[in-house]
């Protein structure tokens, strides 16, 4: 993302140029900008204002989904955002798996669920292992969950006891990334370990396998019904810098509910509706006061007080 800078006080509408790239059509970005007023150039409009690679024009704002451009061109008098180096593992979620895990064990293990990265050798047989594990902490062998929760963080095995629940489900995500890999298409939950190895064979193993979160938060969809539906958690997060690390957080998250009650069934496949909640056939969103609607007066306080804090750490 590249600014103009110094154009703040012109009364013209701002003006952007979204570069060419993968998914230029369903690019979220693009269609807020124009719903905001900013007038679209197009690319092969701009041929005037280069010179070689170098763009001497006055757009204020440049936007692409494909990093590599930014090797491309040159742009004396724009600032760029939002990119670093290695940033493009922050859209990857097998690099994203990695980065957390290897650099930063301890907070992966509080926060973000184990994963297997199945592209590689030796991680099949981990995966086996770590699903049995899980699988029969799912059983409970007859105790209740409480304690086979309890059991289980006084051993070293299954990791994470309090992501296992009585479906003992995965989730297999492809890491392709793009238009399909991270609009929720790529990613499907399974409590079967043939199909886990089914899904995976479809992707050549370019794919992840990861503990499911089997007891989510659930809310109700609308302020009178019963909290079976699950919801998920939309962030803006800009990276001005990464030396010195400079990031912005916009308040305003929003959240999406899913549109289908949250249960598994053991003999079919889980509905995706009921999942994934960026899978939809209607309107799901809702803002953080729909949230506070529908989990209670105390909400306010726990998301002010510790989520909040939480994310920001």
């Amino acid at each position: 993302m590249m600014f103009q800078p110094g154009q703040n006080g012109q009364k013209a509408r701002p003006t952007f140029v979204h570069m060419p790239g993968a998914w230029f059509e369903k690019c979220p970005v693009r269609k807020i900008l124009k719903r905001w007023g900013w007038q679209e150039k197009s690319w092969d409009s701009l041929w005037g204002d280069w010179q070689g690679n170098t763009y001497w024009g006055n757009a204020e704002l440049f936007w692409t989904l494909d990093a590599s451009l930014l090797g491309q061109y040159y742009f004396p008098n724009i600032k760029i955002s939002n990119h670093f180096p290695g940033a493009e593992r922050l859209c990857n979620k097998l690099f994203l798996g990695w980065c957390l895990q290897d650099k930063c064990s301890a907070c992966a293990a509080r926060f973000f669920p184990r994963q297997h990265s199945l592209c590689l050798s030796d991680a099949f047989g981990q995966f086996c292992a770590d699903f049995e594990a899980s699988k029969n902490a799912s059983n409970h062998n007859g105790h209740s969950w409480n304690n086979a929760v309890n059991s289980a963080k006084k051993s070293s095995s299954p990791a994470q006891p309090m992501l296992d629940g009585p479906a003992g489900a995965w989730v297999v995500k492809g890491i392709s990334g793009g238009w399909w890999g991270n609009n929720g298409l790529a990613v499907n939950i399974y409590t079967n370990f043939q199909d886990i190895l089914s899904e995976c064979e479809q992707y050549n193993w370019e794919c992840v396998v990861q503990k499911y979160i089997e007891r989510p938060l659930l809310v109700s969809w609308d302020l009178w019904g019963p909290a079976i539906h699950k919801i998920d958690l939309r962030l803006w997060v800009l990276v001005l810098d990464n030396n010195p690390l400079i990031v912005l957080l916009h308040p305003g998250v929003y959240f999406r509910v899913a549109v289908r009650p949250y249960t598994f069934d053991a003999k079919e496949k889980p509905h995706p509706y009921a999942h994934k909640s960026n899978c939809r056939d209607k309107e799901n969103r809702i803002d953080l006061e729909g949230l506070f609607q529908r989990c209670g007066p105390q909400s306010r306080a726990i998301w002010e007080h510790r989520t909040w804090p939480m994310l920001v750490d």
